[in-house]
Parts: structure tokens; sequence; C-alpha cells
């Protein structure tokens, strides 16, 4: 199966995928205009007009040969599924882009002069070919990617913080309306991960995996389909799950491997972080004068 960005084309830290090297999720761009598609209902539809109207670009991995790079990179195989993470906490450079497989291994870098093309600090691509130097010669790859392109991802949340997934639906109050209809109005109505105009607030999270602290950050436009691709893990068993990773798959183009190693990934994050004790913090709400729900206050 081809992936989304060479199937759009068709048609017209060491951070981790789960979490930066300080600790933190990777951020996405609530407010990244996304191109307008046409009042279409599907999120799904309007994801791939979304595609077809953004460029695929290509990029040689460069950083191949650093730790166990050269024994992982001959295993990749052409339109295979890859991550594109942004490391913030990078100590030698702020705007590094690693390149790692679904479940989380690093393969290599986008070169230096090239991350300002990723406005994401997350983005999912393909491997576009493989390849050695010779009979001896070190192992390369190039990707395919739509860099500017936001993830439809599943959210390691560890368990007790899976509920907060709908933290939204339990805010009230005159200055919550008052920040909804602020994100409304940034979101254009629509969608920031699909471009559909059915779509409702939704949260955006921050894990400071060293403190065990699970951050409100913000909220950004969702359709209902793409917040149940973010709570996957807590619909697995149910048939809702099914169509959840149908799209996963579906948005993202790829294989039924892909989506295996993917969410064995998440799974494992998820699972680590579940044997931690986490703490809310909620300051975002505070700050815009929003109470947060009383049975999530400390006493």
């Amino acid at each position: 199966m081809l992936h989304a960005a060479a199937r759009a084309a068709e048609c017209g830290t060491a951070s981790s995928l789960h979490a930066a090297a300080g600790g933190q999720q990777p951020q996405h761009h609530p407010h990244h205009q996304l191109p307008e598609a046409p009042v279409e209902p599907s999120a799904l539809a309007s994801r791939q007009w979304v595609q077809r109207s953004l460029p695929l670009q290509q990029f040689k991995a460069v950083g191949v040969s650093f730790a166990d790079r050269q024994s992982l990179v001959p295993t990749l195989h052409k339109e295979q599924g890859v991550a594109f993470v942004r490391e913030r906490d990078n100590p030698h450079d702020p705007h590094a882009v690693s390149i790692r497989t679904l479940d989380d291994r690093s393969l290599g870098y986008v070169a230096r002069d090239q991350t300002f093309h990723f406005t994401q600090d997350l983005c999912f691509g393909a491997v576009g070919s493989v390849g050695q130097q010779g009979e001896q010669g070190l192992w390369g790859f190039n990707v395919l990617v739509q860099p500017s392109l936001p993830p439809v991802e599943a959210l390691a949340l560890p368990a007790s913080q899976a509920p907060h997934l709908a933290l939204g639906l339990r805010l009230r109050g005159a200055a919550w309306e008052r920040v909804k209809a602020a994100v409304v109005a940034a979101g254009g109505g629509r969608c920031s991960i699909t471009g559909a105009p059915l779509a409702a607030p939704a949260e955006q999270w921050v894990f400071d995996d060293g403190a065990h602290v699970l951050r409100l950050a913000g909220f950004r436009l969702v359709a209902p389909e793409v917040s149940q691709v973010n709570g996957l893990l807590a619909l697995e068993g149910r048939r809702a799950a099914e169509g959840a990773t149908e799209l996963l798959q579906l948005a993202n183009a790829w294989s039924s491997d892909d989506v295996a190693a993917y969410l064995a990934g998440v799974r494992a994050v998820a699972a680590r972080r579940g044997a931690a004790e986490w703490r809310l913090d909620l300051e975002w709400l505070r700050e815009r004068g929003v109470d947060p729900p009383r049975e999530l206050v400390p006493p």
C-alpha cells in the first residue's frame, strides 16, 4: 500500500514518537491552516483532499552510520511507513528532525538545512528507496513525506488519564464558552487534522515523562472520527475500535504491518506510563479563567 504522501502524488529525540527528548510529547501547530477542503462530512475524504493539495517532498536520510542504524536500514522496504519527530530538546540542534520506524526505532535524520520544511513536530511519511554504496559501503535510504501534514495518531495516555480525552465535555461557564469560540474561530470551523467541516474543540496534551505530569497545552478543532483515533487504546475490544483503526490506516495510507507496528509502540509507551502515578496540570484553563472540573482538582 502506498503511503499517504505517495498516494497524494499519484492522485493529483533521542526523541521518540510519543515523547520528545525532554520527556514531552511532540506538539502540533493547532492553527496551522490546511487547504480548505470542499464541504464534505467525511473526515477521510477531507483528509485525502488535503493530501492531494499539499506538495510531496523527498529527503535523503543522514546520520545513518551511527548506533545500530546500519543493521536496521537494510530491513526497510519501499513504501514502509516512517515517522518524523522534531527534537526540540536536542542539545546540538533544537530544530533536528529524527526519522524513526513506526515502532519508534531511530533510523537517521533529515539534513539540517532541510528541517525548515517540517512545520509539524510529528508527521508520517514513507520509505522511497533503500540502497547500499557498492558491495561493502553504507546502507542509506530516501523518504517521501508531506512535512506540513498533521498526523492522524493514537495517543499513548496512561490508563488512569485516558478519561481526560473528553475534558472539554465537562467544562462549563462563560469563560469556557469564550475559549471555545476562540478555538472555533481560529480553526475556521474545520478539523485541524483533516480539514473536515464537522469538528469540535479537543484537548492538546503534553507528556512530561520525567516528572509524570500530563499538561494541558490548549485546544484545537478535531473531527469526531479523529478523536476516536486519538483515544484508540481505550476503545480496544469494542466495536468502535474497528472504525478508528481503519481510519488510522487509511488516513496515513499504511499497510496492515505498519498499523500493527505503530500500535505496538503506542501500547508499550502507554503501559510504561501506566506503571507510574501521573499528575494532571490544568493551569492552562485557570490562566483563562476557566474552572477545571471539581473531580480533577486535588484536595
